[in-house]
């Protein structure tokens, strides 16, 4: 198991550890050298972060008022709107970061049709 906190641990549930240098603490070869075969179970998905580039440059009030969305470009230079628990961050080159994903059903029935919709805007 793994987790941080000022420093890496590996403990391999034994009671054996040891300290990591940061920098090494991602990389199986690490482990390798020190005798230990490491295998990964049980990823759980907690949340989920994508990038997205439209193909055209956006306009970012078409987008707030398609989405009931905010955009005030004198604090912040994208439209920002939420659909489900998916925040969709637009700017007007097209770029468009999505946070919040918390599942693969999320990312089929929210994200992808929001993006196609963008496409059309």
């Amino acid at each position: 198991m793994c987790f941080r906190t000022e420093s890496w641990w590996l403990m391999d549930g034994q009671d054996r550890s040891v300290k990591l240098k940061r920098g090494y603490a991602n990389t199986p070869l690490y482990y390798g050298k020190m005798g230990w075969n490491i295998t990964v179970t049980n990823i759980k998905l907690a949340i989920m972060s994508a990038t997205y580039k439209l193909d055209r440059k956006l306009n970012l009030e078409t987008v707030v008022r398609s989405y009931n969305g905010n955009y005030e470009p004198g604090i912040y230079p994208a439209a920002l709107f939420i659909k489900e628990t998916v925040h969709f961050t637009c700017f007007h080159t097209g770029s468009v970061l999505i946070t919040g994903v918390k599942s693969e059903l999320l990312l089929d029935e929210v994200v992808v049709p929001t993006l196609l919709e963008l496409e059309l805007l």
